[in-house]
């Protein structure tokens, strides 16, 4: 892995881990819809939220705000020299070593009269050229035409400009200068002999990209076809890990076990082989049937409604030979009764795009209430009257958050609400938990839902088993699973 070399003041420490990395905990909230693009970008800290966790996409980027990701992009660790260049970046300022360092390289340069102007709004000309820079592409832009169509065109040619809806203006708002940083990863580093010495050029680009080069993150897409307790064909693999085309990876804190037979873009740290951040590839090419749509298997044929409003039917081709992850395992015979799904859902995956499908995925979950999880005997209690118990000795298992992180049994707590994929042979079971809770008054009660504080809740089936259908007046406290539904109720007294 390359770094280079960042002046170092008193007061601007960039802190590295030993392999380059500073993870950010979590995505900001208020970026949470770019989650699949983005994540990888704040997990490495090269895109970082504010002091009150949110990275405000709509705000306008200034000078220093850009040199703040690029030298986060770049990997810069620290040396003790320094020399102020400019009038208004003093070496007591905290994004001076950024700047200084980055003006060092030609990636930016001053404003003119000795100033750089750092919370001056910059243009999208001006970072186009500074990420085309950053990127090695500097002199073939000047011989495309210099500033600013050369970069423009270059920027263009190498897919910086990728989803860019109006790609111009004399100022950046963060979102958009996001999707341009999230666009310079898949960039090739640019090789310098591509450039001949009349001028002329090909493109001649490296398989490193900014992140693989200064970051030690690989990039593979592929299919999961393996993890620890299932797999698809002959591939294998030992606990925490998944295999994606079988290339083994270490899971990490991520939940890409639970995506057996999707294709998925996966970016990993290459000297721990450990997934830092995944994505359902948008390849993959997949139809996701939920359980409202109500699908049944007939004929070769999976049929379900198009939507919930609608009374059409759609199919898809299920030829008997396919591969069938039902609740994490492959099945070893076919069955159409793995279709019946009540709580769930059915992906199935065309990879070859023939109309046929070559892998289906299903989960069909079961949901249960928790009464009191006794870890020195690993009983799960439960208010369940059909399902009491369950001996959690005979069984290998594992607890999940609602967004699919791994979590630790002591956060299995009384009321709390457990969606359940239990695997055919139930030998191995994945609990998500959700302590989600709404406290109101009933106001209405009809088939499949009840209406509290003006919204309606769909309940799940086990609901009118275990606990009394509530009374329009009533004030209740509601569990909710992970999807929403209602799946326990008790009297606002009644503890925690």
């Amino acid at each position: 892995m390359k770094k280079i070399l960042l002046f170092l003041m008193i007061g601007c420490i960039i802190s590295l881990s030993c392999t380059g990395f500073s993870f950010a905990a979590d995505v900001p909230a208020d970026m949470q819809s770019y989650i699949d693009e983005l994540e990888i970008l704040f997990k490495l800290d090269i895109l970082t939220a504010d002091k009150y966790g949110y990275y405000a996409p709509d705000t306008t980027v200034t000078r220093k705000d850009v040199c703040h990701t690029v030298a986060r992009m770049l990997n810069l660790s620290a040396s003790e020299n320094f020399k102020q260049v400019f009038a208004d970046v003093n070496t007591s300022t905290m994004y001076a070593a950024e700047i200084y360092e980055l003006y060092n390289l030609n990636i930016v340069s001053g404003k003119g009269n000795g100033f750089f102007e750092p919370d001056t709004f910059i243009s999208f000309d001006e970072i186009l050229a500074i990420l085309v820079r950053t990127l090695g592409y500097e002199n073939v832009a000047a011989v495309s035409g210099g500033f600013p169509y050369g970069y423009y065109n270059i920027a263009n040619k190498i897919g910086l400009l990728d989803n860019i809806d109006n790609p111009s203006g004399s100022t950046v708002t963060k979102q958009v200068f996001a999707q341009l940083v999230h666009n310079a990863a898949s960039v090739g580093i640019y090789d310098m002999t591509g450039l001949s010495s009349n001028g002329s050029y090909e493109m001649s680009v490296t398989d490193e990209t900014f992140l693989s080069l200064y970051h030690n993150v690989g990039f593979i897409t592929g299919t999961v076809d393996a993890n620890s307790y299932s797999q698809i064909g002959t591939a294998s693999v030992g606990d925490d890990s998944v295999s994606v085309d079988s290339f083994v990876l270490k899971t990490g804190s991520t939940d890409i076990a639970a995506f057996l037979g999707y294709t998925c873009d996966v970016y990993f740290d290459e000297e721990s082989k450990t997934v830092l951040a995944y994505r359902v590839s948008a390849d993959s090419n997949v139809k996701v049937i939920k359980s409202s749509q109500e699908p049944y298997y007939e004929n070769g044929q999976l049929k379900f409604y198009k939507d919930t409003e609608s009374d059409d039917y759609s199919v898809v081709k299920i030829p008997s030979d396919v591969d069938i992850i039902y609740n994490n395992k492959k099945i070893k015979a076919f069955s159409e009764k793995y279709f019946n799904i009540t709580d769930g859902e059915i992906v199935v995956s065309d990879k070859d795009s023939n109309g046929s499908a070559d892998v289906v995925i299903i989960k069909n979950f079961n949901t249960l209430v928790v009464d009191f999880l006794s870890i020195n005997s690993d009983q799960l209690y439960l208010k369940d009257k059909s399902v009491p118990v369950i001996d959690l000795n005979n069984i290998e298992y594992e607890f999940r958050a609602s967004d699919g992180s791994r979590i630790d049994e002591t956060y299995v707590k009384e009321w709390g609400v457990l969606s359940c994929l239990f695997s055919e042979d139930k030998d191995f079971v994945q609990f998500y938990l959700s302590t989600e809770k709404i406290v109101g008054r009933v106001e209405a009660v009809g088939n499949d839902e009840i209406e509290v504080n003006g919204i309606s809740y769909k309940y799940t089936d086990s609901f009118t088993s275990n606990f009394s259908m509530p009374a329009p007046g009533e004030n209740l406290t509601f569990c909710l699973t992970t999807h929403g539904y209602i799946a326990a109720s008790k009297k606002n007294y009644q503890k925690d």
